[in-house]
């Protein structure tokens, strides 16, 4: 079976250590990480890279679907923020070489996501200015988004 997650959340709210424990806590399945900050480090040499986001997206998406097409058993967890229903739904739809789609919503309490953030690598690490503006920019998931997924997972 091909299986996509893809993760939502606020940065700093747990997504990338929720993905490295799903490898640990998955030993036989074939499981890849495809994430937005890794590959802004591959292009520019740092997390916060931020001038070329176009071809960042272009490659995630890609290289997801790559996977896909290269296995016919595996897992990827799409490890970005998608903030928007736009965007869970926009990569939903253009993931349909997986045969099982799994959205997992971070939803954790501010001051929680706040401390997780400061205590990260110093690269990291998202400036106050920043995070206010993409928790400004998170949607609750809609019922017409929830209902696109074959498993929805909260993490409270």
């Amino acid at each position: 079976m091909k299986k996509v997650i893809i993760m939502s959340g606020i940065p700093g709210c747990g997504k990338s250590t929720w993905a490295n424990n799903y490898i640990l806590s998955n030993p036989k399945e074939k499981v890849f990480i495809v994430a937005s900050d890794e590959i802004r480090k591959e292009l520019g040499g740092k997390v916060q890279y931020f001038e070329e986001e176009d071809k960042v997206w272009n490659i995630f998406l890609t290289r997801t679907n790559n996977y896909a097409k290269v296995y016919d058993d595996v897992t990827v967890i799409m490890d970005a923020t998608n903030l928007t229903n736009h965007f869970r739904r926009y990569y939903f739809e253009n993931t349909k070489e997986f045969d099982k789609h799994i959205l997992v919503n971070f939803n954790l309490p501010l001051e929680k996501i706040y401390k997780q953030n400061k205590s990260r690598s110093s690269d990291r690490i998202v400036n106050d200015e920043a995070m206010q503006r993409l928790i400004n920019e998170y949607e609750l998931i809609d019922e017409e988004t929830k209902k696109l997924f074959d498993e929805y997972i909260e993490i409270n």
